[in-house]
């Protein structure tokens, strides 16, 4: 097959463990683009991280942000696509939120509001601390207080693209996905053990995949994607040809075709070099 594209996850994929994109990788990316090759971002975070890692590294790609849910070329001044939940799906994960005293994250095209209903213990704060590191979810949080929050969200003051469920109890964070699932309306994904993502149903990073191979007039057969995570599964499935990273988990690794080096090895460099330099 003669592949035109490569749609690439940020976390735990192209970014290493540090949250930077190295130079192997950097000009593996350039080199793909000199010769023709579609490179997309197709990461779970909001557009304003996913262009302030990108202008560090001097890259200018277009990207999919918030599992699928929104769809731009960098630097234009309106998106491909967009999809919020709206009123009534955010009145119900609220709901949800409450009914389990769990804490919930709500994010836009630049900010993550945080919903705090629970405090941590010290071990859960570690766990949840170290999710936030690795996901540089602070650089991007907005705090205002849980009822303001609340009132603005009902009030649909708050355009929202994603939600999400962080908690150090698994059996809790299975509890709320079971129920989120039995709605029949969102796609959920677990992204770490403390945390689990939820889009509207038929938003993901696969359908962002084909939004963005029509947008340029190719098949998702000609793409490749790469990545680690959960919320990646629809992405390798949707291309012509998936690959998971060696970092990845067992369930990632079985829905994907091929194995990639490590994130820590520059496996995303060495995909690269293989079908396209």
């Amino acid at each position: 097959m003669d592949y035109k594209a490569i749609f690439i996850d940020l976390d735990g994929t192209l970014l290493s463990h540090f949250k930077r994109i190295s130079q192997t990788s950097v000009k593996a990316i350039k080199a793909a683009q000199k010769r023709g090759i579609l490179v997309v971002i197709n990461s779970g975070r909001t557009p304003y991280e996913i262009e302030r890692i990108l202008r560090k590294s001097s890259l200018y790609l277009p990207y999919i942000a918030l599992n699928g849910a929104y769809v731009r070329i960098m630097n234009e001044k309106k998106a491909i696509y967009k999809k919020h939940m709206g009123y009534d799906l955010c009145k119900e994960m609220l709901h949800i939120s409450e009914k389990y005293k769990n804490n919930s994250f709500w994010y836009t095209a630049r900010y993550s509001y945080a919903y705090h209903l629970q405090r941590f213990s010290w071990l859960s704060k570690y766990a949840v601390l170290q999710y936030l590191y690795e996901h540089a979810m602070l650089l991007s949080r907005r705090f205002i207080k849980s009822n303001h929050l609340k009132a603005e969200l009902l009030a649909g003051n708050i355009g929202v693209y994603k939600c999400g469920f962080m908690s150090a109890d698994k059996g809790k964070l299975a509890a709320i996905r079971k129920e989120i699932d039995g709605l029949g309306r969102f796609e959920t994904a677990l992204t770490a053990p403390v945390f689990l993502e939820c889009n509207l149903r038929g938003v993901t990073k696969g359908s962002g995949l084909k939004k963005m191979m029509q947008y340029y007039n190719m098949s998702a057969e000609e793409a490749i994607a790469i990545g680690d995570s959960e919320n990646d599964i629809p992405m390798l499935q949707s291309a012509g040809l998936g690959i998971a990273m060696e970092n990845a988990s067992d369930k990632v690794k079985q829905a994907a075709g091929l194995l990639a080096d490590t994130n820590a090895r520059n496996g995303v460099a060495k995909v690269i070099h293989q079908y396209f330099l």
